[in-house]
This record gives structure tokens, sequence and C-alpha cells, in this order.
């Protein structure tokens, strides 16, 4: 269990980390989890990160390591299964 789960929700298409109730709240040696219920998750940090890498695409807990703030972009892959059939589409081809 960590100690901080932060949700990235699609939101007008755009992966947003819901992070307000967390911010000024983590300190290193903490975990922070982040989870989607939307897609498959990226998270990731291009100048610098406070974690020990820069990209995270799993739910697990990971450690913070440093302090400072650290901006993240969020990416969402969303695709077919069986509960969300709108996620394809036909293809008509003709001779």
């Amino acid at each position: 269990m960590a100690d901080h789960d932060v949700e990235i929700k699609l939101v007008d298409g755009l992966a947003v980390p819901q992070l307000q109730a967390i911010n000024g709240r983590m300190r290193v040696g903490q975990t922070v989890r982040y989870f989607s219920n939307d897609g498959a998750l990226l998270v990731r940090f291009d100048d610098g990160s406070p974690f020990n890498v820069s990209q995270i695409t799993d739910e697990l807990g990971h450690r913070l390591e440093k302090d400072g703030t650290f901006f993240c972009k969020c990416f969402l892959t969303i695709g077919w299964s069986p509960d969300r059939p709108e996620s394809g589409g036909d293809h008509d081809v003709r001779p």
C-alpha cells in the first residue's frame, strides 16, 4: 500500500493527474502510486524526477527520493476491449 495514490483521469481528451489532495503533503521516503481506470498509463518526468526512474508505467508504489517541484507528463492509452466496443471502427474497403 502506498502513502499517496494519484488517479489519472481522462478529461476532455487529456490525461489529468489528480494531485490537489497530495501536493504539499508528499515527503522524501514516502511512496506514490499512480493509477487510472480510463486506460493504460505512462507518467514521464523529462526534466528531473522525484523517483529513481523517469518513467512510470505500472501501478506500483514508487519511493520519493528527492525533494523539489517536478513536472510530469501523463499519457493514457485507450484501446478496444469487449467492455469498450466503441473504441474500434469499421474499415469499409471497396474494389
